[in-house]
């Protein structure tokens, strides 16, 4: 089956990925619904460009950037919660649409060094929009139902202005409305 384009593997229980490696003209990987707890085992699919790891058990974003035509993320629906555990995405020069839609992501916690400085606090409520605004080619962000999007002050609207190429974040993004936020970002 080494010249297979899609492989379904949902609802298996499946807790670790492994056995990948001669698939390496695998476009499409529908891993949803299983057990994995880390992404790894991907190093080998070259050509993939759509990994579906949704509703699964990922605490961390890695194992990626070995994928240099991964355009579609869907990590929906896992135990992602910070800053720390989606910095990965940075690393995905060809990524245009990113499902990190219910999950955990907040501002609370992330890079904890055990100095709780004021400084460092202030800008805590920015670090998921900055992060963010480094996946310069994401065309598509959902990020529906994570709680850093009640916590950070006007949340869309900094992301709006972040991201240029921004085309849809949870619904579509509009000329008058990115043009709103700019003219918002400037005051």
């Amino acid at each position: 089956y080494t010249g297979l384009k899609a492989l379904y593997g949902e609802s298996n229980g499946f807790a670790r990925l492994e056995g990948l490696e001669g698939l390496g003209n695998l476009r499409s990987l529908y891993l949803s619904r299983n057990l994995l707890s880390k992404v790894e085992g991907l190093d080998a699919l070259q050509s993939l460009v759509t990994p579906d790891l949704s509703e699964n058990r990922l605490t961390k974003l890695e194992g990626l950037s070995s994928l240099p035509n991964l355009s579609t993320l869907n990590v929906a629906k896992n135990a992602l919660k910070d800053v720390d555990s989606i910095r990965h995405l940075v690393e995905g020069k060809a990524l245009t649409s990113v499902d990190l839609s219910n999950n955990c992501i907040s501002t609370i916690g992330g890079d904890n060094d055990g100095n709780d400085d004021e400084a460092e606090a202030n800008e805590n409520d920015t670090t998921v929009v900055d992060l963010l605004s480094k996946c310069h080619g994401i065309t598509a962000l959902n990020m529906a139902g994570n709680p850093v999007v009640g916590e950070v002050s006007h949340f869309r609207k900094k992301l709006i202005v972040a991201l240029k190429s921004l085309k849809s974040m949870d619904r579509p993004v509009f000329d008058q409305e990115r043009a709103m936020a700019e003219a918002w970002a400037v005051g």
